[in-house]
């Protein structure tokens, strides 16, 4: 009955905020990525597969951190530690020069 409805609608509606913050996310990661490069056109395929790799990888770490075992860790530290593995990555499929932050 109701109580169905209820949880198909809710179901639809966080699956749908969901899709609203990626699809956020992405325009924001593609906003930094063209401010980013170097005067030069980069790759649209490249900056695409970084883009989803991004939204997807910080998703995931947000729903981690999120986690009630994980509350604790301050924002600086989740933010270092996400900056810290992406962005050798990011930079090295770019071919950008960006400044790494020091290891974990």
């Amino acid at each position: 009955g109701k109580r169905l409805l209820k949880a198909v609608a809710s179901g639809q509606s966080g699956a749908l905020a969901r899709r609203e913050t990626t699809q956020r996310l992405e325009d924001l990661a593609r906003a930094e990525l063209s401010r980013l490069k170097a005067a030069r056109k980069l790759d649209p395929f490249k900056v695409e597969t970084v883009v989803r790799f991004l939204v997807g990888t910080f998703i995931g770490f947000m729903d981690w951190w999120m986690r009630e075992e994980n509350e604790h860790l301050p924002a600086e530290q989740v933010d270092h530690a996400f900056r810290s593995l992406v962005l050798p990555g990011v930079a090295n499929v770019l071919e950008l020069e960006l400044e790494l932050p020091k290891a974990l």
